[in-house]
């Protein structure tokens, strides 16, 4: 499916079986406004003090504790970190915390009350359990989770939006990402330098969601030059957006020669060496290379 708005283009495709998606892209202003509840996904820290119990190190009759985790059979998981995080929260091992990694886990711990943290990607599930010595207790997570492939034509930023519960998932600047999360419905959001191209889609138990967004962009290159040659020191460039008779730092960049991916539109560049200062305006157009030479004479 392909949506056009002034001449820009978002591109979806959802590959689950029933799944829902809704695309949009951006007013020519280049800003986005939601007015939407932002529920998260919370991130767990582990304190500073913590052990790794060794994996399956006893055996069925000896453990007193097996922890599975059951995820969906059509969904490929490999090469993700299946993570558990066990916190005692009575008894003399109070506070302590254990972790593990893998599906299936089996082995003992003190009696008392804990809490089990299973983390799959950005899902998580939370149990709290009892253990008793004289009694095996097996506990089954079941991770209703899918995943979210998100590509984009350029380097962005992107945050992953749960819609229904849970905070933003944030990622630093990249072509494409990769996360599971738990099922529901979520927004896509790249950003390049203040444009934005996002959509929703509905993940679904077991089901991969593949995202493509589109951001038109322009090459710049800033060269800053004395007697007509690279100047060869130490500066230092900030890029400002004109837009409504508003100037908008964009970015900061400190080499001599550099260069830059940015969205179409009318820009100023401030170059800085020494105690010298020297500006100069310039467009950005789709698909376009633009050299900017500023002199420091």
């Amino acid at each position: 499916m392909m949506i056009k708005n002034n001449s820009y283009c978002l591109m979806t495709t959802a590959l689950a079986t029933g799944l829902g998606v809704a695309s949009y892209s951006l007013a020519a202003n280049w800003v986005m406004d939601y007015i939407e509840s932002t529920p998260s996904i919370p991130n767990y820290i582990p304190p500073l003090s913590y052990e790794t119990i060794a994996m399956n190190s006893v055996t069925n009759a000896q453990a007193n504790i097996v922890l599975t985790a059951v995820t969906p059979a059509n969904l490929s998981l490999a090469g993700e970190r299946i993570a558990w995080t066990i916190t005692a929260l009575d008894g003399n091992t109070r506070g302590k915390v254990y972790t593990l990694q893998g599906v299936s886990q089996r082995f003992n711990l003190p009696q008392g009350l804990y809490k089990v943290v299973l983390t799959i990607g950005a899902y998580r599930s939370t149990k709290t359990i009892k253990v008793d010595h004289e009694h095996q207790q097996e506990e089954r997570f079941m991770a209703d989770v899918g995943r979210i492939v998100a590509k984009a034509n350029e380097p962005v930023v992107w945050s992953i939006e749960p819609l229904e519960k849970g905070e933003p998932i944030r990622f630093s600047e990249r072509s494409s990402i990769s996360i599971i999360v738990g099922t529901g419905l979520y927004k896509v959001d790249a950003s390049l330098k203040g444009l934005h191209r996002a959509e929703r889609v509905r993940v679904n138990k077991g089901s991969q969601v593949v995202s493509e967004l589109f951001i038109p962009a322009g090459r710049v290159n800033l060269i800053a030059t004395r007697d007509n040659a690279p100047l060869f020191r130490p500066t230092t460039w900030s890029i400002y957006r004109i837009e409504n008779g508003q100037r908008r730092e964009v970015g900061e960049y400190n080499r001599h020669v550099q260069a830059v991916t940015m969205p179409p539109g009318h820009y100023e560049a401030v170059a800085k060496s020494e105690n010298i200062v020297r500006s100069r305006e310039f467009w950005v157009g789709s698909g376009a290379t633009n050299d900017v030479q500023v002199s420091m004479d």
